[in-house]
């Protein structure tokens, strides 16, 4: 949870829920899906693939330096993923997931 005001969400995906994952959810007297905390987080534990399907295109920098001396080589790779925040709606059919990010 984010509690930054100067924040703006942009769509990412949507996740459709499975039969295992209406049945789990709580629902409140209108009938409409309201799943408790422990139930979100286990929603978004199950669907981890989907979910960093999502964010394919966040910003990921690789660096590979390669140093050479004479018959030797040494190549290093690094890959830094940079943190995101996301927010999740829980809708009827499916969850719908946003990217938050700083206003300009």
């Amino acid at each position: 949870m984010t509690k930054s005001k100067n924040r703006v969400s942009e769509y990412a995906c949507e996740i459709p829920y499975t039969q295992k994952d209406l049945s789990n959810f709580a629902r409140n007297e209108l009938g409409l899906i309201e799943p408790s905390k422990m139930e979100q987080l286990t929603f978004l534990n199950s669907h981890k693939d989907e979910l960093g399907e999502c964010f394919i295109s966040a910003k990921i920098s690789v660096k590979d330096i390669v140093k050479t001396d004479l018959l030797k080589a040494k190549s290093e790779t690094y890959v830094k993923i940079l943190p995101l925040r996301f927010s999740v709606d829980f809708g009827e059919n499916s969850a719908l997931i946003y990217y938050l990010k700083k206003k300009d």
